[in-house]
C-alpha cells in the first residue's frame, strides 16, 4: 500500500477580489483551485460581519467558483478548505470584502452663503456636512466665467474651505465626495458674486446749475462696474433737502444708464444724483 501525507494544494484565483477589497457590486465572486492525487472536495465558505456562516458549497472538482448576489451592505469573509481522499487538508487564508452600494451623502451648511449671494469682499467661505463610512476623498471646485481658479482634493473628512484673496468677479463652486467603493456625490452648483469696487456714475443731464422753463425736466445718468450693475436708485431733494422723488430701475450687466421724465411740484431750486 502507499502512504499519502501530502496536504493538499489550495489558492484562491482570478477573479476573487483582494482582501479588504471595498466594492459597490453587491455580488461576491469566489474562485478556487486545489490539486492533489487523492482530491476529495473542495469547500468554500462565506460569513457575515459577526463571522456568523451564511453559505457554505461544496465540490469534488477543481476549479470550483461561486457568486453571490444580492447581498447587503456590509463586510464578508471567506475562505476555502481542500480535502483528499484520506482526510490531509489544507486551507486558504480567510479574506473579506466590504459591499458598499449607497452613494455618499452631502450638503451645504452654515455659513456657506445662499445661491446667488452678493458680498464686497475676497474670500468665498464654504462648509458642507458629509455621512459616509468609506469616506475616499472630497473635492472642493471653484471656477470663474472661463475657467477652474482652485480645485482642492482633501483624502479626509474635510468639511470646509476657504479661498481667499479673490479677485473681483462671478464665481461658481461644488463640493464631489467620493468613498472607496467608488460611490460618488457632489453638491448642486452655487453662484456667488465678489465685488469690492463702486460702481461709476456719471450724471449726464441736465448739467449742474441748468436752469428749465418747463414743469417736466428729463434726468439722464449712466453707469459702469467691473462686476455686474444690479439696479440704480434717482433721487431728487427740494432747496430744503427735503426729498420728494426716488425712482428704482433695474440694470444689468457691466454697464447702463436711465433716461427719466419728471414732474417739478413748484418752482424753485432742486438737487439730484
Amino acid at each position: 500500500f502507499s502512504k499519502d501525507t501530502v496536504v493538499p494544494a489550495i489558492q484562491f484565483v482570478s477573479p476573487t477580489a483582494t482582501s479588504g477589497t471595498t466594492q459597490s457590486s453587491t455580488s461576491i465572486t469566489i474562485n478556487v483551485t486545489a490539486s492533489d492525487t487523492n482530491l476529495a472536495n473542495v469547500t468554500i465558505n462565506v460569513y457575515n460581519s459577526s463571522r456568523g456562516l451564511i453559505n457554505t458549497n461544496v465540490s469534488a472538482t477543481s476549479p470550483f467558483n461561486i457568486t453571490l448576489s444580492g447581498l447587503s451592505d456590509g463586510i464578508y469573509f471567506f475562505n476555502a478548505t481542500a480535502l483528499d481522499s484520506l482526510n490531509n487538508r489544507n486551507d486558504t487564508e480567510t479574506r473579506n470584502v466590504t459591499i458598499d452600494a449607497i452613494n455618499p451623502l452631502i450638503s451645504y451648511v452654515a455659513p456657506t452663503e445662499n445661491d446667488g449671494a452678493n458680498f464686497s469682499r475676497n474670500y468665498i467661505l464654504v462648509n458642507v456636512s458629509l455621512t459616509e463610512t468609506n469616506f475616499a476623498n472630497i473635492t472642493y471646485s471653484l471656477y470663474n466665467a472661463t475657467a477652474t481658479v482652485n480645485q482642492t482634493v482633501y483624502t479626509s473628512s474635510t468639511t470646509t474651505i476657504n479661498w481667499s484673496s479673490l479677485g473681483n468677479a462671478n464665481y461658481n463652486y461644488e463640493v464631489n465626495i467620493t468613498d472607496s467603493a467608488n460611490n460618488k456625490n457632489a453638491t448642486a452648483l452655487r453662484r456667488i458674486t465678489l465685488d469690492t469696487t463702486n460702481p461709476v456714475v456719471n450724471l449726464k443731464a441736465p448739467a449742474n446749475g441748468t436752469t428749465i422753463r418747463v414743469a417736466s425736466a428729463s434726468f439722464n445718468a449712466t453707469f459702469s462696474d467691473g462686476v455686474q450693475l444690479t439696479n440704480t436708485t434717482f433721487y431728487l431733494w427740494n432747496s430744503s433737502n427735503n426729498l420728494i422723488n426716488t425712482t428704482t430701475s433695474s440694470l444689468s450687466g457691466t454697464s447702463g444708464s436711465i433716461n427719466l421724465s419728471v414732474t417739478l411740484p413748484y418752482t424753485g431750486t432742486f438737487l439730484w444724483n
